[in-house]
């Protein structure tokens, strides 16, 4: 019988090798089904109730590991298991038009749930740039399962720069990624304060 940490370990190295590894890619193709309304509707009374100044907000994007990304290592560290730091993409975004997107994860955390499957938590940090150059940054927990798909723990919108200085809002949402070209997509919603005009 192998143990928990042998298992583990195992995973260490398959997930490892899959961080590491840059294939090149045509691109991914998000399917229809990631981007049905109804989830986003129902996202939407999940994200948390907010104030009347509060309006929809919708991300839709797709994502890769960034040039300058680094391995940062997951706790517990004897699992070995790493994880890159950095992704970009692009997407559209309500009231933001086609913008870009840089992601930072700051840390992560191997969890192996009995009988379950394997995954990993990370928190991190976002900056959206507008489609007209404005600012919204956010902080987010999630959970990635070997499987490629995540999802949101928390999103929390914490402020930004022109129409979105000051913005509040949280978001729920769920997304993919290949495991072997770091390459992905999303679809989160939930609320944000009206824009300024």
């Amino acid at each position: 019988m192998r143990s928990c940490f042998e298992t583990a370990r195992r995973l260490a190295v398959a997930l490892l090798f899959a961080a590491t590894t840059l294939a090149a890619c045509d691109g991914v193709t998000t399917p229809a089904s990631a981007f049905d309304p109804r989830a986003a509707a129902l996202n939407l009374a999940t994200a948390g109730a907010g104030g009347s100044d509060m309006v929809p907000h919708v991300i839709r994007a797709t994502f890769g590991v960034a040039a300058d990304a680094t391995l940062i290592l997951c706790a517990p560290t004897q699992a070995g298991i790493s994880v890159a730091d950095k992704y970009t993409g692009t997407g559209n975004v309500t009231h933001a038009g086609k913008s870009s997107i840089a992601i930072v994860f700051d840390a992560c955390t191997l969890v192996l749930p009995p009988g379950g499957s394997a995954a990993w938590t990370a928190q991190g940090h976002s900056t959206l740039t507008a489609a007209n150059g404005d600012l919204i940054y956010t902080t987010f927990t999630m959970t990635q399962f070997v499987t490629g798909d995540f999802v949101l723990n928390s999103f929390t919108i914490t402020g930004g720069t022109g129409r979105f200085a000051n913005a509040t809002g949280s978001m729920s949402g769920s997304g993919w990624i290949s495991l072997t070209t770091l390459k992905g997509y999303f679809n989160f919603s939930g609320l944000i304060t009206r824009p300024n005009s």
